[in-house]
């Protein structure tokens, strides 16, 4: 087995996260994060660190500035005290050392260090229970921060003690002749004007030296910094601890494509670099005897270059609204935050934005996402998908928009892990363009258009597999509720092919990989890496995610809280117990489950007979793939070759028959549901919920929900047995099959 393993190759390091929830301590995130960025530390050479801290201002200017300033003399910087008792020593004349950097070389009215050692700094809207406090935090103002960032009091005033107006921009100078030790991109510039080339409104107003700053939260940090004393341990101790400030800014930023941390002793100074990739970090730097290389560290992470400083320009904010710029169409995102994001640093890094052309109503999904070198792009399997129904439809995309290896301004065969061996695979930002598809499916408005959005997925996902695509993520937020002419009507539509595979690359399936998709949907053999990934796999993720509608919900967007304990197990880490109680569950087929969604019983009852049957079909495939894979395996170990499954018409005509058979079991319900409303009033079971002006996706709610669901109308009350229909349940028709969607010409 070769030692030389690639840590993002194109396979997932590990499988997403079905909820991606709140972790209930800043210690459970700490922990994950640990997991997370387990091989990825690089030490970068000293190319690197050159590289990062580029040659402006030059070394001249740095050197009059030492020489001038008070706070450095004979060798050392004065205010930093020689082997501190406490570390809390070091926050006071660390930010002077920083603020006086800013000042000299004009920062100071769009840069600022603050000592945050003491301010709780909050996780954001989903762990919006957690806070940290980094040691000390770079803020910044301009047009990548959110202007509705709560402003501080105290930094709304200038030295001379004047009010400074909120909201206005500084003018970045302070009448003085030194050199800027930016790339030349002006803090402000671009800020004064609208896309439309119109002036911003604030632009005429005065402008004072200092440009008023908001209260240190992970919204407006530029970079921070975590001060330790210099004793002998390692920095690998103190890791975690950075890499979860980092992925707060990333969180809460949306548009950073890297950021900047320092871990800093009262001796030395080293600079951590986090990206999609991991992180890389200098040399550890001695601060006295090399003050200028110290300088040069402040300069990099108190950036007035808002590339350099790791930010993807063409996401800002302008006159109160955020934009998003695809070649000359400036989008503007509707409620100024993504629809969707992962909240990992390391990995795809996916986030995904609502937009629309301003002066118009239709609703754009744009999808940015950074790719693993060796995956093929996205967009090549929407183009293939063109006109497939029931699939999502791309109308452009951008491709190569960034690379790691340009983030880190290193070549590849830098990349390579602290830990011996391990190579860090390079990454591409890739961004798409498509039709907007609404809300995941857990905002299905009724039962009815929770089977059909169900069943047009699984049409696409076949439409998809007839032109040798295999998606191989199916999960809550890939199957999308998309809005259709018919007002209150919904189609199912299948989207994110970015973990999909192609069936021609050697006529042959891929192997099971339990890396690939998300965790909570994947089939038993992807969690166990056995036998090849088919279409059955993808059909038992649609069958795990149907299970999670009807079990883990009591209506629209209402996940209940705890997670019903059916579904204990079928996220853990370890993907061999993932697949162990979830063959218990499959093969429990007899033991009858509750559903959980507050409907009538007589819907219930239909909703309990799809998840039953279901089930059965899940189990038949599982065990007939079984007894495929142990005959492989039996023949491997008495040394014969056994072919794999090869995609023929043989093996496509089978998949089709089962396609229909699984479908059959949805169509089914669906009719029945329809005769009851036909029978009834002709209106719905309706759960409460109006998707005909939902523009985007709203994070799930995680406020607690009864595990036994209340009734509908009833206050808080349980149904009773007496307030149950009396009438036996009637029998399910088995009137229609499952039908494939056709696609177009």
């Amino acid at each position: 087995m070769s030692m030389n393993t690639s840590l993002d190759n194109s396979t997932s390091h590990k499988a997403s996260s079905h909820t991606e929830a709140k972790a209930t301590k800043v210690l459970a995130v700490r922990a994950a994060v640990t997991a997370e960025m387990e091989g990825t530390w690089v030490t970068g050479t000293a190319h690197y660190l050159d590289a990062i801290l580029g040659s402006e201002p030059p070394l001249q200017c740095i050197e009059n500035f030492i020489t001038e300033s008070p706070l450095y003399a004979n060798g050392r910087w004065t205010g930093i005290p020689r082997g501190p008792i406490r570390e809390s020593q070091l926050y006071e004349p660390v930010p002077a050392i920083i603020n006086a950097v800013l000042d000299y070389f004009d920062r100071s009215s769009a840069r600022q260090a603050v000592d945050s050692s003491s301010t709780m700094m909050s996780h954001g809207s989903v762990d919006h229970e957690l806070y940290s406090s980094p040691d000390m935090v770079i803020i910044m103002n301009g047009k990548m921060v959110d202007p509705d960032t709560p402003a501080d009091d105290a930094s709304s005033k200038t030295e001379e003690g004047q009010e400074i107006e909120k909201g206005s921009e500084g003018s970045g100078t302070d009448g003085g002749s030194r050199t800027d030790g930016g790339s030349g991109t002006d803090e402000g510039s671009g800020d004064d004007y609208l896309p439309t080339g119109e002036q911003h409104p604030l632009s005429a107003k005065p402008s004072y030296r200092h440009a008023p700053f908001a209260k240190p939260s992970y919204k407006n940090v530029a970079s921070f910094v975590e001060m330790k004393q210099n004793i002998e341990r390692s920095a690998n101790n103190f890791r975690p601890q950075i890499a979860t400030y980092a992925r707060e800014i990333f969180i809460q930023q949306h548009n950073r494509q890297h950021v900047f941390g320092m871990l800093l002793t009262e001796e030395t100074a080293e600079v951590y670099q986090f990206d999609r990739a991991g992180a890389i970090h200098t040399s550890r730097v001695d601060i006295h005897s090399d003050p200028c290389t110290f300088v040069r560290m402040i300069l990099c992470i108190t950036s007035m270059d808002y590339q350099a400083l790791g930010f993807d320009e063409s996401i800002y904010w302008s006159a109160g609204k955020r934009y998003l710029k695809v070649g000359d169409v400036n989008y503007v995102i509707l409620n100024g935050r993504p629809a969707f994001l992962r909240r990992a640093i390391r990995g795809r890094g996916t986030t995904g934005w609502i937009v629309q052309v301003p002066g118009s109503k239709t609703l754009f999904f744009i999808k940015d996402y950074w790719k693993a070198e060796n995956r093929p792009y996205e967009s090549e399997y929407l183009q293939a998908a063109k006109g497939l129904l029931g699939v999502a439809q791309m109308i452009t995309c951008e491709n190569n928009k960034s690379f790691i290896s340009a983030q880190r301004k290193v070549v590849l065969g830098a990349f390579l892990s602290d830990r011996l061996g391990c190579v860090i695979g390079d990454r591409a930002l890739c961004r798409l363009v498509m039709n907007n598809c609404g809300l995941p499916i857990e905002h299905f408005p009724d039962p009815k258009q929770l089977l059909s959005t169900m069943r047009d997925a699984i049409n696409g996902h076949q439409a998809l597999f007839k032109i040798r695509i295999l998606h191989r993520d199916v999960s809550m937020m890939n199957v999308l509720l998309c809005p259709t002419d018919s007002p209150g009507q919904f189609r199912g539509v299948l989207t994110d092919l970015d973990l999909a595979v192609s069936l021609d690359r050697d006529e042959t399936l891929a192997k099971c990989d339990y890396r690939t998709g998300t965790r909570f949907y994947q089939s038993i053999h992807v969690l166990r890496a056995e036998g090849q990934h088919d279409h059955l796999d993808d059909l038992e993720s649609f069958f795990y995610l149907f299970c999670m509608l009807c079990l883990g919900y009591s209506g629209p967007g209402q996940a209940i809280v705890p997670t019903p304990s059916v579904f204990h197990g079928w996220e853990m880490d370890c993907p061999e117990v993932a697949a162990g109680v979830k063959t218990g569950f499959v093969l429990s087929h007899r033991k009858r489950v509750e559903v959980s969604l507050v409907v009538s019983p007589s819907v219930k009852e239909v909703f309990s007979t799809v998840v039953a049957s279901l089930r059965a079909f899940v189990m038949k495939k599982y065990l007939a793939k079984s007894e495929r894979v142990e005959a492989q395996q039996d023949a491997a170990r008495a040394g014969q070759e056994r072919a794999p499954v090869a995609i023929n018409k043989d093996f496509m005509a089978v998949a089709d028959g089962e396609y229909t058979e699984f479908l059959g079991i949805i169509g089914e319900a669906i009719d029945e549901l329809a005769q009851a409303e036909t029978e009834s009033s002709g209106a719905p079971d309706h759960l409460g919920v109006d998707l005909s002006d939902s523009t985007g996706y709203e994070p799930r709610s995680f406020a607690p929900v009864p595990e036994m669901p209340v009734a509908s109308g009833s206050g808080n009350k349980r149904v009773s047995e007496s307030e149950q229909s009396s009438q036996p349940p009637r029998k399910r028709s088995r009137s229609s099959k499952g039908r494939a969607l056709p696609t177009s010409a």
